[in-house]
């Protein structure tokens, strides 16, 4: 996974180190938009599924059954996925409601 550490972009490379890192990782900002996120801020293009603007990206998501409906409102609580991406120290203007 990749994510801004000290104003570089960092390699996250295994639970420890997300774990260590984690409130720098998930800053505020972009907890504020995966919070705020509803089903439909979530899209995807060849380079995998993101929320809202950008404020992270994942790919490989798997939910458990094979003829999974992605419009159903529980989809995204059905399975397990990777992230690629965070873009966090980001200019995301988030307000949580």
């Amino acid at each position: 996974m990749l994510a801004q550490m000290h104003g570089k972009n960092a390699r996250i490379r295994n639970k420890t180190e997300l774990l260590a890192h984690f409130d720098e990782i998930f800053d505020s900002r972009v907890r504020c938009e995966v919070m705020k996120a509803a089903d439909k801020d979530v899209w995807g293009n060849s380079h995998g599924f993101t929320v809202s603007t950008g404020a992270i990206w994942f790919d490989d998501f798997s939910p458990p059954g094979t003829n999974e409906d992605s419009h159903a409102p529980d989809f995204w609580t059905k399975g397990t996925f990777r992230i690629m991406t965070v873009n966090n120290g980001s200019f995301y203007d988030c307000k949580a409601e």
